[in-house]
């Protein structure tokens, strides 16, 4: 996803067209990251539409300096998906333990038999609350202790 700087100011100028163009070329990528933490279609529009507005506002606040579009528009949208599993209660997990009698998984064995996929359903079963940890970014930047405050 590559932006050109001329596009961003256009859209900086109120630009219509230009806004369009923007949409259309990071919504992607940007639907990419809502469908890690939402599992509902509709929860994943109504925020993609939260995070592109909260984009618009603040074009003026790129600095380029600092880093890429991409990674602007990516910590907008995981922060923004946070603050609406926040707003809405699913990010207070109450622990409980299921018995689940008919599956074993104390075994190695067990666990070594779970493919990529099957850990992918794993986590897209989960509730939207519960899987954000694991979507949550990891870099130099962020450090296990804010990690765990999700």
């Amino acid at each position: 996803m590559l932006v050109e700087q001329d596009l961003l100011l256009k859209c900086q100028k109120g630009d219509q067209s230009a806004y369009s163009t923007l949409y259309k070329t990071c919504a992607p990528y940007v639907f990419t990251i809502v469908k890690n933490y939402f599992s509902e279609d509709h929860d994943r529009k109504d925020v993609l539409q939260e995070i592109f507005a909260h984009i618009f506002t603040s074009l003026e606040n790129f600095d380029q300096n600092k880093g890429s579009f991409k990674s602007w528009i990516s910590r907008i949208a995981v922060h923004q998906c946070i603050n609406v599993l926040r707003k809405n209660n699913r990010l207070n997990i109450v622990y409980t333990m299921e018995i689940m009698e008919d599956i074993e998984y104390d075994t190695l064995e067990t666990l070594e038999k779970f493919t990529v996929k099957d850990l992918e359903k794993m986590l897209m079963d989960m509730p939207d609350g519960y899987k954000t940890i694991f979507y949550y970014p990891s870099s130099k930047n962020t450090h296990i202790k804010k990690s765990a405050k999700c």
